[in-house]
């Protein structure tokens, strides 16, 4: 047990001697869609010097991100629209579940209404039942090797080749339709080029897709992170600051990422909770909740919002916006935020 006053002496400190030193820096957080925040990082960097922020989710959408990088230039998710699609295929995704940025069931629902003058016809290719699958008026069972052939044989279908018995069907209504929607659930950057290809190759994009107007719900990058698990376990990170991730827990590689923790100098986490990795940790600083909180988010293109605190903080917390700023011997986010729009 300490306080505020003595943590953040202690923190400050030791990164003034990790600055002074030359030392690295890395900053580890979930998907950062706050502008404030963003800023805040990019003011942290410019005050210690050699800091590195990485973004991490849980469930990672880095394959497809990369992916759409390469295609369109623009790491970011699209905007779907299955209610305008007449045939909707999916590899894996239960967008009717967790899968995507955003709530597609309502989209669904009124693509599927029996009273519309053509109701859409869904095609599900998967491994493991789904919600999504369970409401597919055709599901194919594959098994999880089988994917990225399927749709690869899929690609080439579409360009005149014999497709796949188990997917004649699914061709010959995306030849037919005017309109469709292609998704996929996997993490690999190649499927996901793959799967730009044939949506692509169906006119799908300005139509049922649009990365005109893109996602910044997840902006995780599975290979910073690897770099980052890298860097510790080779010494060459001095300090880690984490925020709203758990990689103790959420990573694959979670035992390469613990060994590193213990060669790295200051380590400080900003968490709600005593987690896997909070418990790992030198410093763990409570953060407050978002009732607790101010803030602002930008979760899409074009769309912005801010958040303000419905109760008064609880505990003795304080939002992690707020401790990088008295790292940085600044205070009072609230003005900071209401500066950032003035």
């Amino acid at each position: 047990d300490s306080d505020w006053e003595t943590v953040d002496a202690d923190i400050t400190s030791q990164l003034n001697e990790i600055a002074t030193n030359g030392g690295n820096i890395a900053l580890l957080t979930s998907t950062i869609i706050s502008p404030t925040t963003e800023k805040l990082i990019i003011d942290f960097s410019a005050k210690y010097g050699n800091v590195k922020h990485i973004q991490m989710d849980a469930v990672s959408y880095s394959g497809m991100l990369d992916a759409n990088a390469s295609t369109f230039g623009v790491r970011a998710l699209p905007s779907y629209y299955f209610e305008k699609a007449e045939v909707i295929v999916s590899f894996g995704a239960d967008f009717l579940g967790n899968w995507g940025s955003t709530d597609y069931a309502t989209q669904y629902a009124k693509g599927r209404n029996p009273k519309n003058e053509k109701m859409s016809k869904h095609y599900q290719v998967e491994s493991t039942l789904t919600l999504t699958g369970s409401n597919a008026d055709n599901r194919i069972q594959i098994k999880p090797s089988e994917q990225a052939g399927l749709l690869s044989n899929l690609y080439n279908a579409l360009n005149g080749d014999i497709a796949d018995s188990r997917i004649e069907k699914l061709v010959s209504s995306l030849k037919s339709a005017k309109s469709s929607i292609v998704v996929c659930n996997s993490n690999d950057k190649n499927v996901q080029l793959l799967v730009n290809s044939i949506n692509n190759i169906l006119g799908n994009y300005s139509s049922t897709i649009d990365m005109s107007n893109p996602s910044y719900l997840r902006k995780g990058n599975d290979d910073d992170v690897a770099t980052l698990v890298s860097e510790m376990n080779s010494g060459n990170i001095d300090a880690l600051i984490t925020y709203n991730v758990n990689p103790s827990y959420t990573l694959i590689n979670a035992d390469k990422f613990n060994e590193g923790l213990t060669k790295v100098g200051l380590k400080v986490s900003s968490s709600l909770y005593m987690d896997e990795t909070s418990s790992k940790m030198d410093y763990v600083c409570p953060d407050n909740h978002n009732l607790e909180s101010w803030g602002d988010a930008n979760p899409s293109n074009g769309d912005f919002t801010l958040m303000q605190p419905t109760i008064s903080p609880l505990f003795n917390g304080r939002q992690f916006q707020e401790s990088i700023m008295v790292w940085m011997g600044k205070t009072d986010y609230y003005s900071y935020l209401k500066d950032f729009y003035s």
